[in-house]
């Protein structure tokens, strides 16, 4: 049985999926679901599964994201990736492209219900 050792979540966007929503004040992986925002979910179920390297893209170290990360228990297992202009899907992945050890990885989308 193949593995995934490691896991792409990009959370670089323009602030723009929902917008309607977030009025633009935050981000929209920072949007609560239950006790916490919707992007706790995405990276605690990454680590739960058993992957081994955990790449979280935002656009720079000071995003509303990574700060939020980083005050978490398991921020110890993520690595950050920048992408400093939101250039797509393909332009994030292309940020990860060496660090991705195996034939496979996960792409999880943190603002997706």
């Amino acid at each position: 049985m193949k593995t995934i050792d490691d896991v792409v979540i990009p959370a670089a966007g323009s602030r723009r999926s929902m917008e309607s929503i977030t009025q633009g004040r935050l981000s929209s992986q920072l949007l609560p679901l239950g006790n916490h925002p919707i992007i706790y979910y995405s990276i605690k179920d990454a680590i739960d599964s058993g992957a081994k390297n955990v790449y979280l893209i935002v656009t720079s170290p000071n995003s509303d994201v990574e700060t939020y990360v980083r005050s978490q228990d398991f921020s110890n297992k993520v690595n950050f990736l920048y992408q400093p202009q939101p250039l797509g899907i393909t332009h994030a992945l292309f940020q990860a492209r060496e660090l991705i050890t195996g034939d496979f990885f996960a792409l999880v989308f943190p603002d997706t219900l």
